[in-house]
């Protein structure tokens, strides 16, 4: 399991209900059984690099705007370095997810 970031995310929405939070982001590759809580997980989807793009655009449902911006920023490239996760990996930072939807590092 890789540690590829930490996010800080901030979104006000309408004013009155929002999100501010600290996410960890982990990156894994294995054969494994997934058990999750299902009062933090409402369902899960794993899905090969191939379809992700049809999976996205198929879904009914929003998308946290936080995996979205991951989606647009960060996703791919990850995807595209699975050998080396631990080279490209930036534990040491807190990057900022703002509700401008842009990617800033501190």
């Amino acid at each position: 399991m890789n540690l590829m970031t930490r996010i800080h995310y901030h979104d006000p929405f309408d004013g009155v209900w929002g999100e501010h939070e600290m996410d960890y982001i982990l990156v894994m590759q294995a054969d494994l059984d997934i058990e999750f809580n299902p009062n933090e997980i409402e369902e899960f989807h794993c899905v090969p690099r191939n379809e992700f793009d049809d999976f996205m655009a198929s879904l009914e449902g929003p998308v946290t705007p936080w995996f979205n911006m991951i989606c647009r920023n960060r996703l791919q490239f990850w995807w595209d370095n699975l050998n080396r996760l631990k080279e490209i990996a930036t534990p040491e930072k807190i990057e900022t997810l703002e509700h401008n939807r842009k990617i800033n590092k501190y």
